[in-house]
C-alpha cells in the first residue's frame, strides 16, 4: 500500500512539474453538451485528458464520453496508469481534497 501511495504521489508530482496538471473550481456547464465540453478543452488547450470529479457529475460524464482521448473518473478510482496514460490531468477542486485525504493515510 505504501508503494502504491508513493507511486501515485510521484505521478501527480510529475504532472505538476511538467505543467500538465489543471485544477478547476467546478465544471462550468450543467447541461450535457459535447460542444460545450470541447470548448472547455480548447480554452485550456487540452488534448488527451483525464478528468477527476469528486462525485458523479452526469453533465460532465455525458459531455465527455463522445470525445476521443478523454476519460472521467472519481478520485477513488485514480491510479498511476491512468495518470500517465493521459497527457493532462484535470482535477475539480473538491476532488483534489479527496485525493489529498487518500494520500495522507
Amino acid at each position: 500500500k505504501q508503494v502504491r501511495r508513493l507511486a501515485l504521489k510521484m505521478a501527480l508530482s510529475s504532472k505538476l512539474a511538467d505543467g500538465q496538471l489543471v485544477v478547476l473550481d467546478a465544471y462550468p456547464h450543467t447541461t450535457p453538451r459535447t460542444k460545450d465540453f470541447v470548448k472547455v478543452m480548447e480554452n485550456f488547450d487540452l488534448s488527451k485528458a483525464l478528468f477527476v470529479t469528486p462525485d458523479e457529475n452526469r453533465a460532465l460524464e455525458l459531455s465527455a464520453r463522445n470525445v476521443p482521448g478523454v476519460q472521467v473518473m472519481l478520485p477513488m478510482g485514480l491510479n498511476v496508469y491512468d495518470i500517465l496514460k493521459y497527457e493532462y490531468l484535470v482535477l475539480l477542486s473538491p476532488a483534489l481534497d479527496a485525493i489529498e485525504a487518500r494520500l495522507a493515510k
